[in-house]
């Protein structure tokens, strides 16, 4: 048969088994709600930085918009430029031919007449013709 002592080591055993079951209970829920408490921070962190990757994806795309409205007119800019430039460099080779027919036709005018200069606002022997 069971003795008393032996039933009484058993219920002392139990006993304190228990004790550490709830003591193991007590540091698993303590372990619980520190973890609760990291998730809630970190779920605000998380959110935080998603409201942040938000507002720079937006500004990165205002920058773009921007980089290709700049460019598109530059491109323009550089497009008159560059159709002004021809039309310059166009009138100024047409008056460079225009000058080298004059010269031309009043060195042969000068040839078959001395006294005779093309260009009447100047007078004969003046720069402007050829001696």
């Amino acid at each position: 048969m069971i003795s008393q002592d032996h039933v009484q080591q058993k219920w002392s055993a139990f006993d304190v088994t228990l004790a550490a079951t709830q003591n193991s209970f007590h540091d698993l829920q303590s372990v619980i709600i520190g973890l609760t408490l990291s998730l809630d921070i970190s779920l605000s962190q998380v959110a935080h930085a998603q409201d942040i990757q938000r507002g720079v994806a937006e500004s990165v795309s205002l920058l773009d918009d921007s980089i290709s409205q700049l460019t598109n007119a530059t491109h323009r800019e550089l497009e008159t430029i560059n159709q002004t430039a021809l039309a310059l460099i166009g009138n100024l080779q047409r008056k460079s031919e225009h000058e080298a027919w004059l010269f031309n036709l009043q060195w042969l005018l000068h040839f078959i007449e001395p006294s005779l200069c093309l260009l009447s606002s100047r007078p004969v022997g003046s720069e402007a013709c050829v001696s």
